[in-house]
């Protein structure tokens, strides 16, 4: 029997456990109670086993001595505990409650419940095995699809997976360690690369690796499939073009909110063979992975062509009942896994002498600042803090800005007092708190200097020190272009991926790269094209706001763009109190009130069109453009927005409402973001989950716009070659005596993608799109073409 111990009650033990117990057959259980006030340990019956949720219940086990002290929950679940010989089990989990604010802590809660179960009907913890085999070659199973093929006429389904020393082909060292295909669930075939002796073998090998990943018929199935194919194409130069199914693809479609690595799919799918790879993780360093030997490796190896094939088996059913869902998978996400791929295997050309121009230069600027400031300091800190006296130190900015050795200013967020809340607070020396006195006359310049040493220094260890670490042997960066949401490898450090869907980017993160600051340019021109190259770049003018006028259906916004009208220029407008054609005349009359204007329409637009309140924007207009607003100019300059698009907050209040029925919202091309947060009986939860209501769908449909068009480009316009998409914005390198006529036809296929044909979707407007050319990613010239 499962025993429940918890200090969860009612409402909570009733609306998350018993929908578990029943998914999985409704085998007996019993709930207990935990007083967090009584920490007393429930001691289960022989043969049982107790499910400890949450950290009071673990805080008994380790006053207990059963569960070891100085760790986490996340960090002992999965491992069985026991007091005493002749006494039952215990397992760790999360509260039962704890889906209400993290689904993704949800679905480990599930699988707790299931590996419960597991124990308490086999009395083990092991997950059902299939039979795995080492092979010399893939002759059998060629002759198998060749079989199948003929019998039934329909391509054969086939799962892969290989298995690699390093997590990059382009790392040096890197290899491919062996490679299997499961066509039956249950068993696996692989080949241990280590094992294969002869020229002739390895020949044979990728001959019949080259067919199987090319014939019409196979349906190749893969688990981040993108991953092993760049290996198998950099290290082998095999090609696929088979690939039908991806788990890791349709995975975050299906539910973006949980991890949507191949070991949670298996756990949530096929619980039977959940946590197959469990004690390799455990017991293996994946740094070294070429020291397995190939009697531990076999189990994990044809465990993940076993789990590929059998999540797969499940999934597909759950995709085709979705019509919508399956739509946008074969429509965008699939095509897009092979253009990503491309990508990553081009890389973008990086120059290295301007990289340490720019690094040096980095260096000067951080010292003068940090010398500028200090020398701001007064005698009496310099003199208490001579042992160490560096800015970084956080005693010497308190003092600095709070006490009446330095300015002696009032602060306004306080931090520390200990776990009870009862220390002693201390003011914050955070960025975002001291940059809230940029206003007051004595704290101006010191606040100057910190801003501009702030970015320096971030420029400098992100964008030159840590992107030169991905710099690889060919001189370029290859980074990781993310399709899906949610984790791959289970990993704490890997993001996967944004929940919206929006692309994103690792090792390194181009995506990241800074537009508008200092240093945004020379960072930027370190990005280069090839000799005889330039470098086409392509984004949509205004396009989150374009999709926002559509989806809200607000008139003004849809009758300024059908008009030609910059809408920054109609925000400013109505901020102004004008009309906006008496305001465009200050373009010649008052150039210097039009730009400042125009500048603070500008930031109302990007910073209160998801709704965004008086306090958020006072401090978005700070951080983004150095506009600095009082509260009441804020609160007046989010009044006069919503008066010159009032649409909107109709448009806000109907989406809250929907997503509260649907539990989900959906582009028009057919993403789904799910958020059941919005039944969260915490506000806060609640409150953020109808806050990505209104911001998802512009966000995520803008990102799946540019990746629809760049895998177009990369089919049907000659000479295009994507190598990177950097924010909204796509980038290719293509022949100078190309470059003029591809950026012509990108900006027209991009203005023109087949929306309602493909998506059942006809858009108010149409969604032109900004060319720029250039030899550096930080010297583009922006281009004009006729209509």
């Amino acid at each position: 029997m499962i025993h429940f111990w918890t200090a969860a009650h009612g409402k909570a033990l009733q609306a998350h456990l018993p929908p578990i117990m029943r998914r999985i057959g409704s085998p007996k259980h019993l709930c207990h109670s935990l007083s967090p006030h009584v920490p007393i340990r429930y001691v289960p019956p022989p043969g049982d086993v107790v499910l400890a949720m949450g950290k009071d219940a673990l805080k008994v086990l380790q006053v207990d001595g059963i569960a070891p002290k100085g760790r986490t929950v996340s960090s002992l679940r999965e491992r069985l505990f026991q007091a005493h010989p002749g006494e039952g089990h215990y397992l760790l989990s999360h509260e039962p409650g704890v889906s209400d604010f993290d689904p993704a802590l949800g679905v480990e809660v599930e699988w707790d419940v299931m590996l419960s179960h597991r124990f308490d009907t086999t009395g083990s913890l092991l997950p059902k095995m299939g039979i795995y085999r080492w092979v010399q070659c893939f002759a059998e199973t060629i002759q198998w699809v060749k079989d199948r093929f003929a019998e039934t006429g329909k391509p054969a389904p086939l799962a892969f997976d290989c298995e690699t020393l390093g997590l990059s082909p382009f790392i040096a060292g890197g290899k491919i360690l062996s490679v299997g295909f499961t066509r039956v669930a249950g068993q696996g075939d692989a080949v241990f690369v280590k094992d294969i002796a002869t020229g002739e073998q390895a020949s044979l090998i990728l001959q019949q690796l080259t067919w199987l990943l090319s014939t019409p018929m196979v349906r190749l199935r893969g688990a981040n499939a993108k991953f092993d194919l760049l290996w198998l194409k950099v290290a082998w130069k095999i090609s696929c073009t088979n690939l039908s199914f991806d788990t890791l693809l349709a995975g975050s479609l299906l539910n973006e909110n949980r991890s949507n690595s191949l070991e949670t799919h298996t756990k949530v799918y096929v619980s039977e063979l959940g946590g197959y790879d469990a004690e390799f993780n455990r017991t293996t360093d994946k740094s070294r992975m070429d020291l397995v030997s190939k009697e531990k490796l076999l189990p994990y190896m044809g465990g993940d062509t076993d789990a590929t094939y059998r999540v797969a088996e499940k999934m597909i059913p759950e995709l085709l009942a979705q019509p919508v869902l399956l739509n946008f998978y074969t429509k965008v996400l699939l095509p897009a896994s092979h253009t990503f791929m491309a990508m990553e295997e081009e890389g973008i050309l990086v120059d290295q002498e301007a990289y340490a121009l720019l690094k040096s230069d980095l260096e000067k600027e951080i010292a003068s600042l940090e010398a500028a400031a200090l020398d701001l300091l007064p005698y009496r800190i310099k003199a208490k803090y001579s042992d160490n006296l560096k800015l970084t130190r956080p005693a010497i900015m308190r003092d600095y800005f709070f006490s009446p050795l330095g300015l002696n200013l009032k602060p306004i967020i306080l931090t520390g007092g200990g776990k009870d809340g009862q220390g002693k607070q201390e003011p914050s020396t955070a960025k975002s708190h001291l940059e809230m006195f940029a206003h007051v006359p004595e704290a101006e310049r010191i606040c100057a200097i910190l801003a501009e040493l702030n970015i320096a220094r971030k420029a400098l260890s992100t964008y030159v020190i840590g992107f030169l670490k991905h710099l690889r042997a060919d001189g370029k960066f290859h980074g990781t272009f993310s399709l899906h949401a949610g984790r791959v490898f289970d990993d704490e450090d890997d993001d996967g991926g944004t929940a919206t869907g929006r692309l994103a980017c690792t090792a390194p993160a181009l995506q990241t790269i800074p537009k508008h600051n200092k240093w945004a340019k020379r960072i930027r021109a370190c990005l280069i094209a090839p000799p005889g190259y330039l470098l086409v770049a392509d984004d949509y003018e205004q396009g989150e706001l374009k999709l926002v006028a559509c989806f809200a259906e607000e008139t003004a916004m849809l009758a300024a763009y059908a008009q030609g009208v910059d809408l920054h220029s109609k925000t400013a407008a109505g901020i102004a109190g004008v009309d906006v054609a008496v305001f465009l005349t200050w373009v010649d009359s008052q150039p210097d009130v039009f730009d400042s204007f125009r500048k603070r329409g500008k930031i109302s637009n990007f910073g209160l069109v998801y709704g965004m309140s008086a306090e958020g924007f006072q401090a978005f207009a700070w951080q983004q453009s150095r506009l600095r607003l009082s509260l009441q100019e804020a609160e007046e300059q989010r009044n006069a927005f919503f008066a010159t698009y009032p649409g909107l907050l109709a448009w806000y209040k109907a989406k809250v409402a929907q997503v509260k029925r649907d539990g989900f919202v959906q582009s028009p091309l057919g993403r789904r973001r799910h958020l059941p947060q919005i039944y969260s009986p915490l506000s806060n939860v609640r409150n953020a989950a109808e806050r990505q209501a209104i911001n998802a769908e512009p966000q995520s449909t803008l990102s799946d716009m540019l990746v629809l068009a760049v895998t177009a480009a990369r089919l049907t316009i000659p000479h295009y070659t994507p190598v990177a998409t950097i924010h909204d914005q796509s980038i290719a390198v293509v022949k100078e005596d190309h470059a003029l006529d591809v950026a012509k036809k990108m900006t027209d296929l991009m203005a023109s993608l087949p929306f309602e044909k493909d998506f059942g979707w006809k858009p108010q407007l149409v969604f032109t799109a900004d060319a720029e050319i250039g030899q550096t990613l930080g010297t583009m010239k922006k281009m004009k073409f006729a209509a």
